[in-house]
């Protein structure tokens, strides 16, 4: 088999939010997220071949509701990551003995408020697609099981993070955007 790995982008849209441009979007930071956060050993994939990952573009209800099942906040967020099983901080984590390859392939889904997205460039000053792209990139690095709980692991995730922005074209000052996501 050979040492490398694809990445396959399912994106959903919630009535409304499927506007032309966005779906090429989504999948661009996508694969540059996994491509920056893909810690690959002595130059190998951790597990070589097709990876997969879905991304539903939704809106501030849905997300509150996703939110507040699954995190306890009763307010709305801009990105919901659900999967990472096996992952830590991009490489497989020692308790993914026992996964199955396909169990590792399958990253999770991404769940993207577009009212957010909307709202956070807005504050920030540009665009709509850049916001959205960051937003991309953050949920993917978390399904590769990055974070941001700790001092060291926020330091990686905003390393692979501005690496994988950099490769969009879309260098962002860290201290634009990190503490705000979420």
């Amino acid at each position: 088999m050979p040492n490398s790995a694809r990445l396959t982008i399912s994106v959903k849209s919630k009535r409304g939010h499927a506007v032309p441009g966005r779906v090429g979007l989504v999948r661009r930071a996508a694969r540059a997220a996994f491509a920056a956060g893909l810690r690959r050993l002595d130059g190998k994939v951790p597990v070589p071949g097709e990876y997969s990952l879905t991304v539903r573009l939704s809106d501030d209800a849905e997300l509150q509701v996703l939110n507040l099942r699954y995190r306890k906040l009763d307010k709305p967020t801009d990105v919901l990551s659900f999967g990472g099983a096996g992952w830590e901080d991009g490489a497989l984590a020692p308790a993914q003995i026992g996964l199955t390859d396909a169990e590792l392939r399958y990253l999770g889904d991404l769940v993207i408020s577009m009212d957010r997205c909307a709202a956070q460039a807005e504050r920030a000053a540009h665009s709509f697609e850049a916001e959205l792209s960051l937003l991309v990139v953050h949920g993917v690095l978390h399904l590769l099981g990055y974070d941001h709980e700790s001092r060291s692991s926020k330091t990686a995730m905003w390393t692979a993070q501005q690496k994988a922005l950099g490769d969009l074209d879309l260098l962002m000052p860290t201290t634009a955007h990190p503490e705000r996501l979420h």
